[in-house]
Parts: structure tokens; C-alpha cells; sequence
């Protein structure tokens, strides 16, 4: 299909110009799209007769503030193309951060396949290039698509998988807040690195949030996330979107002190116990204001302060001491009247749900039965050097940027507790890591360090790169873990591993375990490619018998 045949057509937004509609051909009987805005605000709408739609909106007194319309049309487009256009626009622009959407909702909940749908998305990043220079937008495509704003969006088109999940849920909890007005009811939905967990999370709450709204019958509604990174970055997007700017966005102590109808819990997996916490007070006094003993978790807090609790939950992501054992949420979903969704569809690896099965099974004790090869849709390879491995991450963050090299916990963070910027420790000679000739230092922050401006030359911990997307992640595998070709095992060395929280009141065991898990987050942070580094030479032998070396 032609890649230059859109045009995208000004006007003043006004009763004249709408009239003046009449006749042209993108204006009646054609499928555009089309955005409304003044200075501060924008709407983004879809039409087949934009005449009529900009008629409508002069009579509706909200729109009356906005100033000029923009109608982009295309003789190629089709109603499909024409709303998911529309779709990605409002995200677009949501991440954009240059207006207020006056949208409440975005055109389409279901991502679904049309003809030629690739083509016509390397067509609307043209668009987007078009709307960037007529200063409409801030950003270039590439780094809003970067962006946590942008895959933070309530207005994201959902899979099947997804859609399907958010239905059944919407429908199971309007039964059980009129039939079972009585009862607390608990809704658990699991689901691999990649399924979207947080993106159905978010689109769910909106959903939920416009159904109340049409009934007439508003519910308090909590949105609890446990990581104040992810929560700053999300309470930035929802004060953008009218009508979502009111919800509350909460972390655990924060619920503790009120109570709700219906909390969401994102990336439950990660809510505390009082083990290994690196301060105590604000967690007992949250214990004590519930009357709880110290045996009082954040988990117990939810559920006594709420009605209704829906639990985004992953045991696999299990990575702290701190974190409440997936034996309390068995214990939890075993419970009468749990009811549990699976998702299972991947959107973040472009490797698919072969590539995270695949990682999961080679740092298992059933290993794959023959090596896979990705490379058609995902790069993934280990390297010899780790000197190329760097060289390779940066190099693929100047063109993709979202590029980042992570490692686990088996090299003690002598830097911490210096406090010293990182030119002043490159000054004095002061590292974390050393691997031949590289030299180089643990994440200088935790909140939001994958967005940090140094943190291309810095390497992540698990702990900053939990729940996050890159586009491409280089990580290195220490010694804290090692193949035994003897007994044909993965085997753990307890005394090479740094993290001290991380390992407290775990048997070696539950601290294989926790390390596994630790690496297969690590290993499916990557949308379109994964490269590995190990410094164990027998657990390098082994995992060249599945990853392709690169030399």
C-alpha cells in the first residue's frame, strides 16, 4: 500500500467550517479520524461522516472550548484502519503529555486483526511524524512507544486474551456486588512476564469506573501498587484523563488507614511481610491501627479494609525475603467463592510464549529436549566477551533506545553506601563489578532507574528492573550459580550471592528457587531481543546446548 497518500486537513473549529465540511471528500460518507483541540486540551475522535460528528460537537459545551479541528484522511482507509488509528492516537497523545484528553473512552477495547494491519501501522507512524511537526505533539513516536506512559495507558487495545478475561470479570463482579452484598469476594488473575497483567489492570479500572458512572451508583475504588516507582508514573497518567484524575492511586500502608469497596492490586506478588524490611515502624504501626500482631502482612491489610479484592498475581516473580510466600496466596485462592482468570497471551517478548516457556524450562530441572531458534522475530545469543555485550546494548539504545544491562545479585554493592556521584567512584577507582577489563557500577538509584539519564552506563539489580519493558536487555549471570554435569543439575552458591534481605529465613532450596526466579525476570525483560553474559564456565556449557553463542 502507499505510504504517502494521507493528508491531514486544518480547520477553525467552528458551526461555518463544520458546515464547509459538507461535500469535501474526506467530509461525508468516508472513514477519517480527526482531533479537536485548544492550547491545553484535545479530543481525538473517528467518523465516517465527520461532517455530521463536527455538527454534534459544537452542540455538546465541553467540546465548545476546543478551537481547531484537524481531519486526517487517506482513500486507503477503512473503518478498521480508521479506529485503530483512533486508538493509538488517544495512547499517543495520553503519553504525549502536551494536552488533557477530553476522552473517556478509546474508540475500541479489542485488538483485532484487518488486511494489511502492518502496513498500515508503519503508515500511521508517518502520521504521527506529520502531527509532531505541525507542534500538535512534543515527542517523536519511538520515544513515546519508550515511554511508561504510553504502555501505562487505560486506553490500550486489549488482546482476545485479555478482553475476554476483563469481561468474564466485569460480569462476575456485577453479579456478586447484587447478589452477594454480604460477602467479601476474592478475584485472582495470573499470568506469565508479558501478559499484561498491569495494562488489564488499568483498562479495567477505567471500564469499571464508566460502568459505575452509567448506573448512578459510584464505589470506592483503590488502585494499590507496591512499587512507588510504578506509582508515580501511573498517578502522572491518570491526571490526564478526565474522569480517571479522582481514582485513588494507593500503596499498602495507605489502605491500612481507610476503608474501601474495591481494591485492585497490581503486581501482588511483590506485597510485604515483616521479614527483612529495611525499617520496621511504619509497618507496625500499620499492624497495630488493624490490631494485628507482627505476624500481620500487607496482604491481611487488603483483605480486612476491602470488600471486593482483584489480585494481578505472579508466584514466579517472587525475587524478596520480603515478599509474602506463594504458599499464603494458595492458601487464599483454596478459599469458597475465589474466582480465577488466566492470561496468557505475551505482549512484551517478541519471541512469544515459546521464548518465556523456553527460559522458564532452562533454569528448571526439566531442561528443553532440543535448542530453539528465535531468530527469526527475536535476537538472543551469549556472548564470549562481555566487553561485546556492552558494546552491543549501547549501540542498540542509540537506535532503539530502552536498552540496559542487568545482573543478578552476586557482586557485593560496595558503592552504596559511599554516596558519591558516579563520575566521582569512576574518579577514584571505586567499581562494583569487574569482569576482565570492565568495570562497572550497581544502579546509582531505585525509583524509575531504567529512565535515569546515566543508567546506560550502569548495570540494574532485580530490584529496579521488576516489572519493567526494555527493548533489548544484556544480563549478566554471576557466580552465585553454577552446572553440576555430575548430578545434571543447576546448583547455587550461597556464599557468591550479595543480597542479603534477599536471602534471610530461605533454606537452600527456597534460595535456588528464589535465584531462578530472579534470572528468568531478568531474561524475559526484553521486547525484541535478550543477550546473556556468564561468568560460570560449566553453567556456560550447559546453556549453550540452548542459546546460540555469539562471538
Amino acid at each position: 500500500m502507499k505510504q504517502d497518500s494521507y493528508r491531514i486537513y486544518d480547520h477553525p473549529f467552528n458551526k461555518d467550517e463544520a458546515e464547509a465540511l459538507k461535500g469535501k471528500v474526506y467530509g461525508e460518507n468516508w472513514p477519517v479520524v480527526y482531533l479537536l483541540n485548544n492550547n491545553n486540551e484535545m479530543y481525538v475522535g473517528e467518523s465516517s461522516n465527520v461532517y455530521v460528528r463536527a455538527k454534534q460537537h459544537l452542540s455538546n459545551e465541553e467540546r465548545l472550548a476546543l478551537k481547531e479541528m484537524h481531519v486526517i484522511y487517506d482513500p486507503q482507509f477503512n473503518k478498521s484502519s480508521a479506529l485503530d488509528l483512533e486508538a493509538l492516537l488517544i495512547q499517543l497523545f495520553i503519553a504525549d503529555e502536551k494536552y488533557t484528553l477530553q476522552n473517556r473512552n478509546s474508540g475500541q477495547d479489542l485488538k483485532h486483526d484487518y488486511f494489511q494491519r502492518q502496513d498500515y501501522h508503519e503508515l500511521f507512524q508517518q502520521i504521527w511524524n506529520e502531527i509532531h511537526k505541525k507542534d500538535l505533539a512534543i515527542h517523536s513516536f519511538q520515544d513515546i512507544k519508550n515511554s511508561d506512559l504510553f504502555k501505562f495507558s487505560p486506553f490500550h487495545t486489549l488482546t482476545t486474551d485479555q478482553y475476554e478475561t476483563e469481561l468474564d470479570i466485569l460480569e462476575t463482579l456485577k453479579f456478586d456486588m447484587e447478589i452477594n452484598q454480604n460477602q467479601s469476594v476474592h478475584y485472582f488473575v495470573t499470568g506469565d512476564p508479558g501478559t499484561g497483567k498491569t495494562v488489564l489492570a488499568i483498562h479495567l479500572i477505567r471500564k469499571i469506573i464508566e460502568l459505575t458512572m452509567e448506573s448512578n451508583r459510584p464505589i470506592k475504588i483503590g488502585f494499590v501498587i507496591p512499587v512507588s516507582s510504578l506509582k508515580k508514573t501511573i498517578e502522572r497518567v491518570f491526571k490526564k484523563i478526565m474522569g480517571m484524575d479522582h481514582v485513588k492511586i494507593v500503596t499498602p500502608t495507605q489502605v491500612s488507614k481507610e476503608k474501601w469497596d474495591l481494591l485492585i492490586v497490581d503486581e501482588a506478588h511483590r506485597l510485604k511481610r515483616r521479614v527483612a524490611l529495611s525499617q520496621y515502624g511504619e509497618f507496625d504501626r500499620a499492624n497495630e491501627r488493624l490490631k494485628f500482631d507482627k505476624e500481620g502482612t500487607e496482604l491481611d491489610w487488603i483483605l480486612k479494609q476491602s470488600k471486593y479484592q482483584i489480585f494481578f498475581y505472579d508466584p514466579n516473580q517472587t525475587v524478596k525475603s520480603s515478599d509474602i510466600p506463594k504458599e499464603r496466596f494458595d492458601q487464599l485462592m483454596k478459599e469458597t467463592g475465589v474466582h480465577k482468570f488466566k492470561l496468557s497471551s505475551q505482549m512484551r517478548s517478541l519471541g512469544g510464549e515459546d521464548y518465556i516457556q523456553y527460559i522458564k524450562e532452562i533454569f528448571s530441572d526439566k531442561p528443553p529436549e532440543k535448542e530453539i531458534d528465535f531468530s527469526e522475530n527475536y535476537q538472543f545469543g551469549i556472548y564470549n566477551d562481555l566487553s561485546g555485550l556492552i558494546h552491543r546494548i549501547k549501540n542498540l539504545n542509540d537506535i532503539w533506545g530502552l536498552s540496559r544491562i542487568g545482573a543478578g545479585y552476586a557482586w557485593k554493592w560496595k558503592t552504596k553506601p559511599l554516596k558519591l556521584s558516579y563520575d566521582e567512584l569512576v574518579k577514584r577507582g571505586i567499581y562494583d563489578i569487574e569482569i576482565d577489563d570492565n568495570k562497572l557500577i550497581w544502579n546509582m538509584k531505585n525509583a524509575d532507574w531504567i529512565g535515569s539519564e546515566n543508567s546506560i552506563n550502569e548495570v540494574g539489580c532485580i530490584h529496579t528492573m521488576q516489572g519493567y519493558d526494555l527493548n533489548f536487555a544484556g544480563i549478566i549471570i554471576g557466580n552465585e550459580i553454577t552446572y553440576n554435569w555430575q548430578t545434571s543439575e543447576i546448583e547455587i552458591r550461597k556464599k557468591n550471592y550479595y543480597d542479603r534481605n534477599g536471602k534471610v529465613s530461605l533454606s537452600s532450596e527456597e534460595l535456588k528457587k528464589r535465584i531462578l526466579n530472579i534470572y528468568t525476570v531478568l531474561l524475559t525483560r526484553g521486547i525484541r531481543g535478550t543477550f546473556l553474559y556468564v561468568c560460570d564456565p560449566n553453567l556456560k556449557e550447559y546453556l549453550r546446548r540452548y542459546i546460540p553463542v555469539i562471538d
